[in-house]
């Protein structure tokens, strides 16, 4: 975002030897991603692979790869025409490997957020199935604290009996 920009992140990028870098909201719409993505280009990423939404909100999700090899990109693990879907999952997937990259939206306080989340990880447990033949590595941003002891006050959201049993199952 213009954030990231004027804050020298993508020359903060460029100068580390990360093969894979994952980003979680990226606040960037599809019909933005150019730029960044000429970016990222430069800094030696040779395959990236981005889930935006139309309006650039939030859930923007993209993994970035300096591997010489050529992934396989599944941004088809869920279906994204159901409105109460405002999470992102997306794959790379390498011969030996597959990097997955999920954003799970805040809980909020809304009566259907706790539907919304569990979509979420309901997509996240058929991508794992999917890929069961090769180990993952998923990263992510769950908006969840885990335990107690992963914040300082119980805040409701994100610390709710069913989004600790989601993120659990998960481990």
């Amino acid at each position: 975002s213009n954030a990231a920009y004027k804050k020298s992140f993508f020359r903060y990028i460029a100068g580390t030897s990360h093969d894979i870098v994952a980003f979680q909201e990226t606040k960037i719409s599809t019909n933005k991603e150019g730029p960044y993505k000429h970016l990222f280009s430069q800094a030696g990423f040779k395959h990236q692979a981005w889930l935006s939404t139309a309006k650039g909100g939030y859930a923007g999700v993209a993994i970035l790869s300096r591997f010489d090899e050529v992934p396989i990109v599944h941004d088809d693990l869920v279906d994204y025409t159901n409105p109460d879907l405002h999470g992102r999952l997306l794959a790379m997937e390498f011969s030996t490997v597959v990097f997955i990259t999920i954003y799970v939206p805040f809980g909020g306080y809304k009566p259907t957020a706790a539907a919304t989340q569990r979509l979420c990880y309901e997509a996240l447990h058929r991508a794992i199935a999917r890929f069961k033949a090769k180990p993952s590595i998923i990263l992510g941003d769950f908006n969840v604290a885990h335990a107690p002891v992963d914040c300082t006050m119980n805040m409701g959201a994100c610390t709710t009996p069913d989004e600790r049993q989601h993120f659990t199952q998960l481990l």
